[in-house]
């Protein structure tokens, strides 16, 4: 026998490649090039073609990811400050047409009061005024005090002396014309006007601060007026010395009225001004 191998057959003869063909065998998977990556076998994919990874069993599913470079679409960075137009609502947020912005630090509804204090107080004189119930006490105090000082009191120790008295004293002829008109009628005009005066300064009225200026004038001066009507002929140290309770009272009488017509209709913060149109 021969040492040497036997020759190679031809080329397509028993569908054998022949010696140094490239072409694989019968049923073999064609072999790649050099630097190829191998093909995929029938029914196996692609290992180039990248599938989207699939949530496993009860898992959410995930959002895609970004390519490289690629800015997440979840992600929304906040505007930076600088230079620049301030940034714009979101659509669907713009103002109302020909309204204009609210400036920082002046946002409606929140404001400063003149307490010093947070709130949506906007100011004095913005609201509606109600019926003053405190000066309205005040005044039927003062006028509590006048009625009982006119009918129930002395006004002198010495003798002891009413107001009645004094009445009757001062129509004798030859008496002071001012204590005179004092003690017949001008007392009592001044005990009903300065508490008519006062009740009506309480009153939500347009001119309720006229009244309260004039009822507070009116009770001081009734308080003098009343000082006269025994001080006139006489010496400070008779008025000091000799007058009773009853005089002293009524003068504090028409000083306190004068206070609750100052009072005066206190602000309803529940009946804001009507918006001037």
């Amino acid at each position: 026998m021969s040492d040497y191998p036997p020759p190679p057959s031809a080329p397509g003869s028993g569908g054998q490649p022949g010696y140094g063909s490239d072409q694989p065998g019968y049923g073999q998977p064609p072999q790649p090039g050099y630097g190829q990556p191998p093909q995929p076998g029938y029914g196996q994919p692609d290992p180039g073609y990248a599938q989207p990874a699939q949530p496993g069993w009860g898992q959410p599913p995930q959002a895609p990811q970004p390519g490289y470079g690629q800015p997440d679409p979840g992600y929304a960075p906040a505007p930076q400050p600088g230079y620049g137009p301030a940034p714009q609502p979101a659509y669907g947020q713009q103002p109302a047409y020909g309204q204009p912005q609210a400036p920082y630090g002046n946002q409606p509804g929140y404001q400063t009061s003149y307490l010093g204090q947070v709130g949506s107080y906007p100011g004095v004189g913005r609201y509606q005024r109600k019926f003053g119930v405190v000066g309205a006490v005040i005044t039927a105090i003062a006028a509590v005090l006048l009625v009982v000082s006119f009918l129930a009191l002395n006004w002198t120790r010495s003798p002891a002396v009413k107001f009645s008295k004094l009445h009757t004293a001062a129509s004798q002829p030859g008496v002071n014309g001012y204590i005179h008109a004092y003690f017949s009628w001008l007392g009592w005009v001044l005990l009903v006007v300065a508490i008519v005066v006062a009740l009506a300064a309480n009153a939500p009225t347009a001119i309720h601060g006229f009244l309260r200026l004039i009822g507070l004038l009116l009770g001081i001066g009734a308080a003098i007026a009343t000082f006269w009507s025994l001080k006139t002929g006489s010496s400070f140290s008779f008025v000091f010395h000799h007058t009773s309770v009853g005089f002293w009272l009524s003068i504090v009488g028409f000083l306190v009225a004068g206070i609750g017509a100052l009072v005066g209709p206190p602000e309803d913060r529940t009946k804001p001004l009507p918006a001037k149109s």
